[in-house]
């Protein structure tokens, strides 16, 4: 009797090779594209929270500006003569309202008081709004950039794994 003795089949030996190697280089593809995908992502995030930071800053410019003029409307009667034509053209510029009246008295700078507070108030909202919007991009780049490490741990333990089984 005579027992059949397996032989190395190198066509198959070649062929699990290749498999191996293309499902490495398969894996290193979609896991490198998802991290860079990732990474560009976290750019575009940061990018926006930068041009965010350009409008704070321009915000913060207005609101320091407001607050000059609020201050002066608050002690109006040590400014002089035409300080009211100056409040006046500074409104118009803003669209905020201002009396009509010739002569203003007491009553006529306190609405003015008034109208340039709420304008400053709601300036501050939209400076906050701002802060925000940064604080929720920052979150999504901090997210992009780890979910792009951790693409390149997976890809990492993945190929180790493969190297190991053919090891």
């Amino acid at each position: 009797v005579e027992v059949a003795i397996p032989q190395p089949n190198v066509y198959q030996a070649q062929q699990e090779a290749t498999q191996e190697t293309e499902m490495i280089k398969l894996i290193q593809s979609i896991q490198y594209e998802f991290a860079i995908l990732q990474m560009e992502m976290g750019d575009a995030m940061k990018k926006q929270s930068e041009e965010l930071m350009e409008k704070i800053e321009f915000q913060s410019e207005r609101v320091s500006e407001i607050s000059d003029m609020l201050s002066r409307v608050r002690n109006w009667d040590s400014e002089g003569k035409n300080f009211k034509d100056e409040v006046r053209k500074w409104c118009e510029k803003r669209d905020i309202a201002f009396p009509n009246s010739d002569e203003w008295g007491d009553a006529e700078w306190d609405i003015m008081h008034s109208n340039i507070s709420a304008y400053m108030e709601k300036e501050n909202g939209n400076t906050q709004i701002l802060m925000l919007q940064i604080e929720d991009l920052l979150g999504q780049y901090t997210n992009y950039n780890s979910g792009a490490s951790s693409s390149i741990k997976e890809y990492t333990q993945a190929l180790k794994g493969i190297l190991q089984n053919n090891g």
